[in-house]
């Protein structure tokens, strides 16, 4: 049996983060067809593991738990908005979150230590290929583009947020999340959580 798996730190937007993610919605969806990403579901990804056997999720587990113990609570600051692309169109909208440094090196942890761990494991087949990325952009996906009809007038709302801060949270716990789509969408189910230390 496999579920599909990610690792990620949950974002719990306070009323002021709603209230700005609300104008970025009217003033984006004036330019551009968007699937949001709902206020309840907002997290930072920090590996993506897909379809995983469930007979990996202790290994899975006790990797978070030990990187967890190895690194401090901190704080995050969500600022500038951005977009990836795909063959030059927009693909995802998305928020910047720093410190840059931190975050990835977080994700550079739990990921190597996923790799050597799945390294060691007989049953090579049921392992999900873990991407190690140094270049790890650490980010809250806001929506994904459907259609974008005013590109131009989208780059230049973009540079107009280049340096716009939209709040801070404390980052106090890491989580193991099972995605389970439906016609609706994704719902993210919690399978574990790990404490950073104080």
């Amino acid at each position: 049996m496999e579920k599909r798996l990610f690792i990620a730190i949950k974002y719990e937007p306070d009323e002021e983060f709603k209230h700005s993610y609300l104008a970025i919605q009217k003033n984006v969806g004036s330019l551009a067809t968007i699937k949001w990403v709902p206020t309840h579901q907002l997290h930072l990804t920090l590996c993506f593991l897909g379809n995983t056997h469930v007979s990996l999720l202790e290994t899975i587990g006790n990797a978070i738990d030990e990187v967890c113990a190895q690194n401090h609570s901190f704080e995050v600051q969500i600022g500038n908005l951005g977009i990836f692309l795909h063959q030059r169109q927009p693909r995802v909208l998305w928020m910047g979150l720093q410190p840059v440094k931190v975050l990835q090196h977080l994700h550079l942890q739990l990921a190597e230590r996923l790799v050597q761990d799945f390294k060691s494991l007989k049953n090579s087949n049921k392992t999900p290929l873990v991407e190690v990325n140094p270049n790890f952009v650490p980010h809250l996906t806001l929506g994904r583009f459907k259609n974008t009809y005013k590109i131009a007038d989208l780059q230049a709302y973009l540079a107009s947020h280049a340096h716009t801060q939209f709040g801070n949270w404390n980052v106090s716990q890491v989580i193991l999340y099972e995605s389970i789509l439906s016609r609706l969408g994704p719902t993210y189910q919690p399978l574990r959580m790990a404490n950073l230390s104080n």
